[in-house]
């Protein structure tokens, strides 16, 4: 969805006014941005994506501490944050972020969709993302086909031999900042 259509599908649901600075949307008050500050840092706006999110007043917990203490956290429902370093470029129904050593952890969305789910505009921008997190191992298959799937050079692709273990979130839901 466009910034643009957001923006016209948040205009569409507002319900009423408390005051000249204040809007209310089903029952969050939304500032009226002719009267509204300057954004504070903490004031990140994010898009959703997926279904709601179960943990919402839980802090997520950085990439590098999970993939750290991996045993700690598999099979656990998490939620976690980190910059998205690449996206399924056919449907968007998956992520990457990874730690500073380089670690990835797969975030896979688990929720049906039609059409594209996580626009590429996500790219380098930090995503909050909650699921169930797993290891496992894949085909060499399944891995060539996530690195045509994210766009990567047949060169690249032809390297992959063998089985890959990986890393995942099993994820029905995410909030991608500053779409």
């Amino acid at each position: 969805m466009t910034r643009f259509a957001m923006v016209l599908a948040l205009s569409a649901t507002l319900v009423g006014c408390k005051s000249n600075d204040e809007y209310s949307v089903g029952n969050q008050p939304v500032q009226n941005p002719q009267t509204a500050s300057a954004p504070k840092l903490a004031d990140v706006r994010y898009a959703s994506f997926g279904e709601p999110m179960k943990m919402s007043d839980e802090t997520p917990l950085p990439v590098d501490q999970v993939l750290g203490n991996i045993d700690q956290y598999s099979g656990k429902y998490v939620r976690v944050t980190g910059n998205v370093t690449a996206v399924c470029e056919k449907k968007g129904c998956w992520l990457k972020m990874d730690d500073a050593t380089g670690k990835e952890l797969f975030v896979k969305f688990t929720c049906p969709i039609s059409g594209r789910l996580v626009p590429l505009e996500a790219m380098g921008k930090t995503v909050i993302a909650e699921g169930t997190l797993k290891v496992k191992e894949i085909s060499e298959a399944e891995a060539r086909h996530m690195a045509e799937d994210a766009g990567r050079p047949q060169a690249e692709i032809e390297k992959i031999v063998g089985p890959r273990k990986q890393i995942s979130l099993m994820a029905p839901s995410a909030k991608v900042a500053g779409l």
